[in-house]
């Protein structure tokens, strides 16, 4: 899974009359389409149809259900969307990284019910 984010960490830049922008709902779409494609994958979804807090950067979660030796055991995936420049302060010259809207693999933890509460979510909007 890491390798996968790492591999579709651009987002999908928007153009407006104003002003452009990166946005990563295509990027999780494709990473959801992918792993139902490998086998032994029963179902994944990312949290879309929740309301998030639109402070950067943002952080999404990418749910698994997956049969391993005949159970059926689910996963979730958190993802930061953007990351903060860093600056270090050794020496007489900082270096300064500037910030990315690149997707950030954040860790995987057991979540039992994710993929149904976000299918359930999605049907309700």
């Amino acid at each position: 899974m890491k390798k996968e984010v790492h591999r579709q960490r651009k987002g999908h830049l928007v153009t407006t009359p104003s002003t452009t922008y990166i946005v990563h709902h295509q990027t999780f779409d494709s990473l959801a389409a992918f792993l139902r494609r490998q086998p032994g994958v029963v179902d994944a979804e990312w949290d879309r149809c929740i309301g998030k807090l639109d402070l950067w950067p943002g952080h999404s979660t990418i749910g698994l259900r997956v049969l391993i030796d005949g159970k059926e055991n689910e996963r979730c995936y958190g993802v930061q969307e953007g990351i903060p420049g860093t600056i270090n302060l050794f020496g007489w010259r900082p270096k300064v990284r500037a910030t990315r809207e690149h997707l950030k693999y954040q860790g995987a933890r057991a979540c039992t019910g994710f993929v149904e509460e976000q299918r359930r979510h999605c049907a309700r909007r």
